[in-house]
């Protein structure tokens, strides 16, 4: 056996020697091949006792088959990420973990780069020596192995190695003497394998074990099998009629047994398909051998086989054929205390052509039903496996559903398999907890499961389509009846009817939250399952809620969520987008800050509707639509600040977009303005041609961005509250205005490398109309531009600069000087010319309208208009850019000096490349300094500055820089810790000059301190006269079910302080109360027993 890792390390544990392996894990032994990306090994060298072994095989006939050392090196494997498993060429697993058995007479061979100390120690294996089991005495089963068995599906007990033993023993008269120690037991060819008089116990191409054929004799001739006796003796003698006899002595090498493979998953697949399996294997559950009986009845045509005493049944390679292919489903394995089996040919049972044979089981005692991650635990069951029909007393069901990090946890009295598809549990009651008594659970009369899954070119409701079976939705559906909501074993809720998908484990409320505050006053808010209230099916790939709350100070508000990300739609391709609505009868004011207190608001039925959509209609051809209503102008400022700070306008518009030839998109679109209180342009149409980055005779590369359309500029209405009434003035371009716009706007270069460095030489040129501009004429436009570009990288690398100080291994230093000369000349100016296409969104427009009057007095000046800003950042140097009108003359060179120093990181022999210190500076010349940049030659300085001093620190710096009179001037630093499912810790100084001043400490904090708490806090405090900003602090309880908030916020720019509480499922995959360290928290479990 040869075991490769990049890095290990060795513990001793008790008797066992213990390797934690990481870094491309690679175990070969013969045929059998493993690579991970970790493992575990935990490794047992004993000698053969003297004595006789409890399978009444003679040591001295294992000793005398082997060579003289006579040890045998017994290993347990537990691989974690990635793992591929490979028996043979046809026999190959690749999962998230597998577990497993190895024995080999000869020491593992390791080759390791990097031996390293064991720095988390294992727990430790419980597994005693065979000499100290009595015969009767139920094997111990090791913590690996328990812990194994839960997650991978098999539970590995000692009597596995004492049939590994015996029977490789058995093998050795068939092996040559000269067999390398790692070669797999030829297969005696006496008789073929199932033949009516041999049986199979292991398959040698998975690893496994086969008997010699006619070894056991078969079930029929059992003769006048007698009851189960009661002494150990008795018992003993009856076991001993399906062991081995002693081999004769040989020598030669222990063969490799191995354990099965366990899939991680059952395939998609419909009933009433071809099932088929390879193997069909019967083993003892526990120390002893089980008891068989057998009966044929010829006059019923049928065969009725007894089991008792503990029965483990392993149905190996089940494949399922279906019209898509070949599923492999993996190993079912069934455990019971007693079983009856009923078959049409017992002998064909046993020669494993179980095809299409008709077989029943009935199970009692302790039953363990496994097929891949589903597991189910009963007291009695009943299964027809042709048919895939079963009845269950007394069951608990674990299943795992897609997009769902859990499990889905169903009991009931009675639970009946109709078909592959459908469930039916009578008196249950369904979860996602795994405690003994959940906190929560859904009780219910009767619940259907139905696994519905189709193939993708069906539709359904409205014409949505269905995912295929290899999408990465579900289609189990769950259906209730007469439902009560149990919350810490007190009924809450009731309802008459379910409908759901299993991947949406809550009942009804999908989210919860309490608040209290001066603005809104006590807030209820409550998020609803619509599909299940309703009752209806839920369209896979979509998400449908219903949003009541309760605010004392406003009023009652409702509204709906709609979201979808579907594989097709109305024939075409995915889809996906949201609906949104939401509105109250406001009965309150609105405060919006310290000089907009107690505001009427302009409407008083206020809320708004939203919709976006986006859908491939084919591979190289897309549709947006957009639907954005608002009541009025305040109503997102107040109610959902967030999106009216940082999120794109609500527009009403539809597009079109056809992408051909690699490099050309067509762009048809058309909008119109349903919000009159926001200064809008309305296309009826537009269209717009790009054509990028043709090449024309390999020599020139030409870019171009052809539009025409009719606008319609229509500017924000007045407000009627006198505190936005006094201080609203519209912008120097803000006027209503109309008319055709053509643009067309092109550029040639002549890029080419000097082996040093790269220069791009180009010009281009622009011809413009519009139907009106700000005096009510038409105005066409002409412009040209010309400029030189130029790139020089550099790199010195010092391999001999080591500091573990530093964290420095060697450091390479790269550093690219850019630079950009252009002059633009334009036959109109700029100011004559309202913004068709506004460069600002609606709250900085609205922003930019009061700052005229709280800072500048009313009159703003050019230096701070925004057109100005834009022209100076030289927007119209691109193609592309995102207004057509910000066009003036100009004469300016940009220089940038971009810096890299990286060095290497990580584990010896696993280094990775690393930035150590990024710093990028630039500036802007203006040559004409008195026409472009109000008579100061440079101006737009800006660096960003970022030293990571290790993975988890970082030391942050950025600043910009306007040279001119009452210019900004901005500078931070801080610094960033950050430690994955830890937590986040930011504390910064900003330092603003010019119209605005503040000097700014900010700190944010998001940590896990335990594992049931995680406290989250920010601030942001002015050392100028503003003082204090804000300041929230929270704290989360991380419960088993559930994340459990509570929290404090202070914003003093609104004179309000705030009380909240929220409540949410910690099962769902979101990113709201359970975001640590920048990952969410994961499920109960997901790293094993909390």
């Amino acid at each position: 056996m040869t075991i490769q890792a990049q890095s290990a390390s060795k513990s001793q544990q008790g008797d066992y020697t213990v390797y934690q392996l990481e870094g491309g894990v690679r175990i070969t032994q013969g045929s059998f091949r493993a690579s991970c990306s970790k493992a575990n090994l935990w490794v047992l060298s004993q000698e053969i006792p003297p004595n006789e072994d409890s399978a009444g095989i003679s040591s001295s006939t294992l000793r005398s088959a082997m060579n003289p050392t006579s040890m045998i090196h017994r290993m347990v494997l537990d691989t974690q990420g990635e793992c591929d498993i490979q028996w043979s060429e046809e026999q190959r697993l690749r999962d998230q973990r597998w577990m497993g058995r190895l024995y080999s007479q000869h020491e593992p061979k390791f080759e390791v780069q990097v031996w390293q100390q064991p720095v988390t120690p294992l727990a430790p294996l419980d597994w005693a020596p065979e000499e100290s089991r009595s015969t009767g005495a139920k094997a111990s089963v090791s913590e690996a192995g328990r812990n194994a068995a839960v997650k991978d599906g098999v539970v590995w007990t000692a009597q596995d190695e004492q049939t590994h033993l015996r029977l490789a023993a058995q093998l050795l008269q068939s092996q040559p003497p000269s067999a390398p120690p790692s070669a797999q037991p030829s297969v005696p060819a006496s008789e073929p394998l199932g033949s009516p008089n041999s049986m199979q116990i292991g398959n040698s191409t998975l690893g496994g074990t086969v008997l010699d054929p006619g070894s056991i004799p078969l079930f029929e001739s059992i003769k006048g099998v007698p009851e189960v006796p009661t002494s150990p003796s008795a018992s003993q003698q009856q076991v001993e009629s399906f062991q081995l006899p002693a081999p004769a002595a040989n020598t030669g090498p222990i063969p490799v047994p191995l354990a099965a493979p366990v899939a991680a998953s059952a395939p998609n697949v419909r009933s009433g398909v071809r099932v088929g399996a390879r193997t069909f294997k019967i083993s003892g559950r526990s120390g002893i051998d089980p008891l068989y009986s057998a009966k044929s009845r010829p006059e019923r045509g049928d065969s009725v086989v007894t089991i008792s005493r503990g029965i483990r049944l392993m149905i190996g390679d089940v494949a399922v054929q279906t019209s898509g292919g070949l599923f492999d489903m993996g190993t079912v394995l069934i455990e019971a205390d007693r079983c009856v089996v009923w078959t049409a040919d017992l002998n064909r049972l046993l020669s494993q052509k179980i095809d299409d044979l008709p077989v029943e089981l009935y199970l009692e005692g302790n039953i363990v039903f496994q097929q891949g991650a589903r597991v189910i635990y009963a007291d009695r069951m009943y299964y027809n496996v042709q048919s895939e029909y079963g009845m269950i007393l007394g069951a608990e069901v674990l299943t795992p559903a897609p997009k769902y990090e859990g499990i889905v946890r169903l009991k009931a009295d009675v639970i009946q398999q109709r078909s592959r598809e459908n469930f039916l549990a009578n008196r249950a009651a369904m979860t996602s907890s795994r405690l003994g008594v959940p906190r929560y659970w859904l009780q219910a009369d009767r619940i259907e499961l139905n696994d519905q899954r189709q193939s993708s070119d069906q539709t359904g409701l409205l014409g949505f389509g269905v995912l295929s079976p290899s999408g990465d939705t579900t289609a189990m559906k769950a259906k209730a009846r007469h439902n009560f909501v149990y919350m810490e074993g007190v009924p809450v809720a009731y309802w008459p009817i379910l409908n759901t998908n299993v991947d949406t484990p809550s009942f009804y409320i999908s989210g919860a939250s309490f608040r209290n505050d001066s603005i809104f006053g006590t807030q209820v808010m409550l998020d609803w399952n619509l599909y299940q209230i309703f009752g209806i099916d839920a369209l896979d790939g979509t998400k449908w809620t219903l949003s009541t709350d309760y605010l004392s100070e406003r009023g009652f508000a409702i509204g709906t969520n709609f979201r979808y990300n579907l594989p097709s739609l109305h024939g075409g391709g995915p889809a996906y987008g949201e609906f949104d609505a939401w509105g109250l009868n406001d009965e309150g004011l609105d405060t919006l800050g310290s000089d907009r207190i107690d505001m009427v608001p302009e409407e008083t039925t206020r809320g708004r509707v939203a919709w976006r959509h986006r859908q491939l209609l084919s591979p190289d051809q897309e549709l947006w639509a957009e639907l954005g209503y608002i009541s009025d102008r305040n109503f997102l400022e107040q109610y959902f600040e967030e999106e009216w700070d940082t999120n794109k306008d609500r527009s009403t518009a539809l597009r079109y977009r056809h992408y051909f030839m690699g490099q050309q998109m067509l762009d048809l679109w058309a909008q119109v303005r349903l919000n009159s209180f926001f200064t809008e342009t309305q296309w009826l149409p537009r269209v717009d041609h790009y054509w990028l980055g043709q090449n024309l005779g390999n020599f020139f590369t030409w870019y171009s961005h052809s539009q025409a359309g009719y606008g319609q500029l229509k500017v924000a209405s007045s407000p009627t509250a006198p505190q936005d009434a006094a201080k609203f003035q519209l912008q120097p371009w803000e006027q209503t205005s109309s008319g055709i716009q053509a643009v067309t706007r092109h550029e040639i270069s002549l890029p080419f490398d000097t082996g040093h460095s790269k220069w791009t030489p180009f010009i281009s040129g622009e011809a413009a109309y519009w139907g009106e501009d700000l005096n009510g004429d038409s105005l066409g436009r002409l412009t040209g531009q010309a400029g030189l570009r130029t790139s020089l990288p550099m790199i010195k690398v010092a391999p001999e600069v080591q500091s573990s100080l530093f964290n420095l291994n060697g450091l390479a230093h790269k550093v690219s000087f850019e630079t950009e000369t252009w002059y633009a000349d334009t036959t109109k100016e700029l100011d004559l010319l309202p913004l068709y296409d506004p460069i600002d969104d609606n709250s900085q427009e609205h922003f930019r309208r009061r700052l005229v009057f709280n800072t500048f007095g009313g009159s703003l000046p050019a230096q701070f208009e925004s057109r100005e800003y834009a022209s100076r950042q030289g927007m119209q140097r691109y193609v592309t850019a995102a207004s057509s009108q910000i066009v003036a003359d100009q004469l300016q060179s940009r220089f940038g000096i971009h810096q890299r120093w990286q060095t290497k990181r990580g584990v010896a022999g696993r280094e990775r490349i690393a930035d150590v210190v990024e710093f990028d500076v630039d500036a802007i010349y203006f040559a004409k300094s008195e026409r472009d940049n109000f008579g100061e030659d440079f101006g737009g300085l800006n660096y960003e500055f970022r030293y990571h001093v290790g993975d988890r620190v970082t030391l942050l710096s950025d600043g910009y820089y306007d040279m001119f009179d009452r210019g900004l001037q901005a500078t931070s630093i801080g610094t960033l810790i950050s430690r994955p499912l830890r937590g986040d810790f930011y504390v910064g100084l900003t330092n603003l000059d010019g119209p605005v001043s503040a000097k700014l400490l900010t700190s944010t904090l998001t940590y896990r301190m335990n594992d049931k708490w995680a406290a989250v806090g920010s601030s942001v405090y002015d050392f100028g006269p503003t003082g204090s900003n804000g300041h929230t602090i929270g704290l989360t309880r991380i419960g088993e079910s559930f994340l459990f908030r509570v929290g404090l916020a202070v914003d003093s720019g609104r004179d309000n302080v705030s009380l909240q509480f929220a409540l949410e499922p910690r099962f769902l995959p979101t990113r709201g109360l359970g975001v640590v360290g920048g990952q969410a928290i994961p499920p109960a479990g997901f790293f094993g027993l909390e």
